[in-house]
């Protein structure tokens, strides 16, 4: 058993980066299958299941990363053993929960889980589903990756379409895990930071958004994971799979692109701006033509003029990779018009778009008679940073982490305007949404829209303690370690 702890917790650096080429390079290929997909489907054609483990294989084979040198501090072998046993435990679960039963909950029964079906008997647009608005099909603009992934593996696999729920789980738990082992923290963080999300509460009981619920809410929070990620490494390509992961993965997935976007734009790195600007706007130009096939149906959809809409998206791409901020000298000013540039590019792209998305960026007229909501909004943010059946300790760890790590700290460039810019965001569509009734909306999106961002924040607090951590042991001798 000591042995197993040891291969575990002290990862040779070879060791290391072959299993982050396989997750990174998986990544990427789930973002290249996803563009794949929708422009098929855009174009009228059928999505091969095996489409699907040939991106994946095709990212591992053709994105290769570099060697690098790990933080030599390993795990103490009592605490690999731990969190291996108990996360293995969960994972069993999650895939009995998964495979045992269908999804449980509203969105997962009659949207996500729907589409799935729909799709693994045909994986094409053509077919009454999507064409004929006299069926019923409840979030009908929702976006179809997920859910071809899923008909994908029911194929491959034999009606076990729904093991991409706890694939996923794993896939999160690997990328920060990863992420933060070379990035350079010692093993007891990387450690402890993966316990900390893999045993989220909210992600891992029977509730609607966990793992084996059906939401799309693991796989969005697996593409803002792989966001902070690449942040993290400065790894251009990782952000743009996660930006277009984000934007074919959930509606708010197209601002959360945009957020990315954003704190790549206001870390001053060309190579990360260009990542995400060119993730996102790929994304967005397979997909906003087929949102608009399924939000309105194929005749008014050949009416709308794309060429216009996407030439105004595209044009801010170049602007924000050649334009943007000196690392040295950042004003406000420069992200508010990063911001407006993005927010009205998207405006422009959707145009009178009545889908869901549509609906809050039309309620932007609204949002000043809606500021008395603030106090209420923001006694429920209160509610849920305590909330410890949900997340946990997480929100107050993550508000103490900066005083933990001191003064001398260095600042993670990006991850934290990333969060910021992101639980904005998610305040903003609390005040924005079309749902009139407020209390009710808080009480059954809240929760799950910060659930999407718990991956980048358990980064952030680990890059944070983990400061704390080598600052405290600079100067002492490594104890004895796994």
């Amino acid at each position: 058993m000591n042995e197993a702890a040891a291969a575990l917790s002290q990862v040779p650096s070879s060791a290391s980066t072959w299993a982050w080429r396989v997750v990174r390079g998986g990544l990427i290929g789930m973002a290249a299958h996803g563009l794949l997909a929708l422009g098929l489907l855009g174009a009228g054609a059928s999505v091969w299941p095996g489409w699907l483990p040939a991106c994946v294989l095709a990212g591992i084979v053709a994105a290769p990363v570099r060697d690098t040198v790990v933080d030599p501090r390993g795990a103490p072998r009592g605490l690999v053993i731990a969190v291996v046993i108990v996360l293995a435990a969960v994972l069993v679960a999650l895939a009995f929960g998964a495979l045992a039963t269908p999804a449980r909950h509203w969105d997962g029964f009659v949207a996500w889980e729907m589409r799935a079906r729909v799709l693994t008997e045909a994986p094409t647009l053509l077919q009454p589903y999507f064409t004929d608005h006299a069926v019923f099909a409840q979030s009908r603009d929702y976006p179809l990756v997920q859910p071809l992934w899923q008909a994908s593996l029911a194929h491959l696999l034999g009606s076990g379409g729904r093991a991409l729920f706890p694939s996923l789980w794993a896939a999160l738990l690997a990328t920060l895990g990863l992420a933060l082992r070379r990035g350079g923290w010692p093993g007891r963080t990387c450690w402890l930071a993966v316990a900390g999300l893999g045993l989220m509460p909210m992600l891992v009981t029977p509730t609607s958004g966990a793992v084996d619920s059906g939401y799309g809410e693991t796989a969005i929070l697996l593409a803002l994971t792989a966001a902070g990620a690449g942040l993290v490494l400065r790894d251009g390509l990782l952000l743009g799979a996660a930006c277009t992961l984000a934007v074919v993965l959930k509606p708010e997935g197209t601002i959360y692109a945009l957020v990315v976007t954003a704190a790549a734009w206001w870390s001053g790195e060309r190579r990360l701006v260009a990542g995400a600007a060119l993730g996102s706007t790929l994304a967005l130009a397979v997909w906003l033509p087929v949102r608009t096939f399924l939000a309105v149906g194929p005749a008014a959809a050949a009416s709308v003029a794309w060429t216009p809409r996407l030439a105004a998206l595209t044009a801010v791409t170049p602007l924000l990779v050649w334009v943007r901020p000196s690392v040295g000298r950042r004003p406000t000013i420069w992200l508010l018009a990063g911001a407006a540039a993005v927010v009205l590019a998207t405006a422009a792209a959707l145009g009178s778009d009545e889908g869901a998305l549509g609906g809050y960026l039309h309620n932007l007229r609204v949002l000043p008679g809606r500021l008395a909501r603030v106090p209420a909004l923001l006694a429920a943010l209160c509610q849920q940073a305590l909330a410890l059946q949900r997340f946990g300790l997480l929100w107050p760890l993550l508000a103490l982490a900066p005083f933990a790590a001191g003064p001398r700290a260095t600042r993670p460039r990006g991850l934290g305007t990333l969060l910021a810019l992101g639980l904005a965001v998610v305040c903003a569509s609390m005040l924005l949404s079309p749902e009139e009734d407020f209390d009710h909306h808080v009480r059954s999106s809240l929760d799950r829209l910060l659930l999407q961002w718990t991956g980048p924040s358990v980064l952030l607090i680990a890059t944070w303690l983990g400061q704390h951590a080598a600052q405290t042991h600079a100067t002492q001798p490594a104890p004895s370690q796994a």
